[in-house]
């Protein structure tokens, strides 16, 4: 059965708070996101220290980490100048998340405008990828490519596949980000099917497929039943991800036991109970 994994940036900005609160709703897998404005730094050795031992602390661990990305992140960026910075960011956090004891980190493509010449930047993208493989094996983690919106590499099941096919699928696997194929126009359950023999998490969140808000899943436009069957075809089972923020209706307990059961049986949301409960809570209404 898979468990429930909650993005700590969807409670707040900081760690500590973010914690407590998932405690209370009794989350216990985290994925850390890595801000590339350094808060939280994973590439240092003491902020590390200092997340294990919040996380002891509240019987709760790291699954996955997300990488910072922008610019200094992008590995795949034209100047080697840009790339060897990325690369230096990039490995002392592979270093980082090993010591959180996360199972893989998930790793951007950089932005590639519609229309741009895709082949040079995936072929700078393995490059570094290549590079990478080695840190990743001594930290102990697995790298996780995850799809991304129209503007950026990755976006596509034709980029993704000519990367994976040349990277060894046992460091490298796919994160299937549900609102980002939505972006795409190709639904996350092709994702799913095509790559899942290296499929190693899911980022849950919806859109209406002309923005990337983080909606909560049920709020959108994605078929979240089509979806769901695909995961239930390819029998996957690993944790997946909420990457989206709840409804102003819904309590934070509310969404964490709705994506719960959502994650453990493998079927879309019921949200409309627990909204039509809230809007009546909100008028008075009994």
């Amino acid at each position: 059965m898979s468990q429930l994994v909650v993005a700590t940036w969807v409670v707040g900005a900081d760690l500590t708070k973010d914690l407590d609160l998932l405690q209370r709703c009794d989350i216990h897998l985290i994925e850390v996101l890595a801000s590339a404005t350094g808060e939280p730094d994973l590439r240092e050795a003491g902020v590390v220290a200092q997340i294990r031992e919040r996380l002891a602390e509240r019987g709760q661990r790291v699954h996955s980490v997300h990488s910072a990305f922008g610019a200094q992140w992008d590995l795949d960026a034209p100047q080697v100048e840009e790339r060897d910075l990325a690369l230096r960011h990039q490995t002392a956090l592979l270093r980082g998340a090993g010591a959180l004891d996360a199972a893989h980190v998930v790793l951007h493509g950089g932005e590639l405008p519609v229309g741009a010449p895709t082949q040079p930047q995936l072929e700078r993208f393995l490059r570094s990828l290549e590079q990478l493989l080695p840190v990743a094996e001594e930290a102990g983690v697995l790298i996780a490519l995850e799809n991304l919106p129209p503007d950026h590499l990755c976006r596509s099941l034709e980029q993704l596949a000519w990367l994976l096919e040349r990277l060894d699928p046992r460091r490298v696997g796919f994160c299937c980000d549900t609102g980002h194929a939505e972006l795409t126009g190709t639904p996350a359950s092709d994702f799913v099917r095509q790559f899942r023999d290296r499929l190693l998490g899911v980022h849950l969140h919806d859109n209406h497929g002309d923005s990337d808000p983080h909606l909560f899943p049920g709020l959108g436009g994605i078929d979240w039943e089509g979806f769901f069957g695909a995961l239930r075809e390819v029998g996957y089972t690993l944790p997946l991800t909420l990457e989206a923020l709840p409804p102003s209706e819904l309590p934070l307990q509310a969404a964490a036991d709705i994506a719960r059961r959502c994650v453990e049986e493998l079927h879309p949301p019921d949200l409309q109970p627990w909204l039509r409960g809230g809007r009546k809570q909100a008028a008075g209404e009994t």
